[in-house]
Parts: C-alpha cells; structure tokens; sequence
C-alpha cells in the first residue's frame, strides 16, 4: 500500500516535500540491525522521496514564477491530486539488494544507515508530469530509488540526492538483512 505525503521541508521553510509512503507490513525485518559495532534500528516508516529539500526550493520557485505567491498553497494541492493519480496503481519492486550506508558530516556526527534498492517507474512519471504540465525540469542527476530502513536511534537519515551518493556512501553491499 502506498499514500502521498506532503510535507514542509525541514531544510527550507515554505518549500513542500513530495513522500510516498510505503508499507512494509507483509516483509519481517529484524528490529535491529548490527554493523561494525553500531545498532541500526528499523524505521517506523518507509517512504520514496520524489520531492526533496533542494527540489522543493526549486519547484517553490517555479511555481511562484508561474503563478504567484497567492496561488502556491492551490497549485500544490493540484500537484498532489495528480500525483495521488499517479501512485494509484504504482508497481514497486523490492530487490534482494541493500546498503550500509555511512557519512561523516562532522567529527561528532557520523552517521550510519541501511537502504534497499528498489525499481519502479514513478520517478521518471512525476518527472514527465512536471514537464508536460509546468515546464518544469529537475535535475536528472538523482539517485537509485531506494527506501531506507534503518537509521541509528537518533533518526537522522543520510540522505542520497545525487546519482553518486550510493558509490559515495556504501560501505558494504548486502544482498539481505
């Protein structure tokens, strides 16, 4: 089952995150995953993002450009309607392929997570959307879909948002947890 979730950004105020939430409910994961010493906990929700932080600023702007401040809160309730459409009969394949995944944003925080790779076409069909109905393109250079599954307890995901973030980040390849 997948639903549409639309958020604020939590890097950029005003700027709204598209999310797909997915249920995992029908595949077990452990709890907690060990890796080289550092307890992973399953998160509480899965989701592929479509929309985040730096293209959300970018649509923000687009949108605004388009059709003005005023109407931006009308505009995206029209984009989650379509993209609601989208998702109704989204095929999502879960590959026996995952990713430890760490990266150091400081001397303190270093932080460590589990992504599963996954396909489905959802991507390329929000991007076309966004082509076909605002002329808007984002960039191409976006990652493997994926869906991240487990963090270190204090949540924080690493967040893949280039093509290279995977090769830059994977420590380990796994192909089950």
């Amino acid at each position: 089952m997948v639903k549409l979730n639309v958020t604020n950004s939590p890097k950029y105020a005003d700027c709204k995150c598209f999310l797909v939430d997915v249920s995992l409910d029908s595949v077990k994961f452990n709890e907690i995953f060990e890796f080289d010493g550092a307890k992973l906990y399953l998160k509480k929700e899965f989701h592929i993002t479509l929309v985040g932080n730096e293209d959300a600023l970018l649509l923000r702007k687009k949108f605004i450009e388009l059709f003005g401040e005023s109407r931006l809160e009308e505009i995206y309730g029209e984009l989650a309607r379509d993209v609601e459409g989208l998702i109704e009969n989204v095929v999502i394949e879960f590959l026996s392929e995952f990713y430890v995944l760490r990266k150091k944003y400081s001397e303190e925080d270093i932080r460590t997570s589990v992504v599963q790779i996954i396909e489905t076409d959802l991507l390329d069909q929000f991007r076309e959307l966004l082509k076909k109905r605002y002329n808007l393109l984002l960039s191409k250079d976006v990652p493997r879909p994926h869906i991240t599954l487990y963090n270190e307890l204090n949540n924080n995901g690493i967040g893949l948002y280039r093509k290279g973030d995977l090769d830059r980040w994977a420590v380990k390849k796994l192909e089950r947890v």
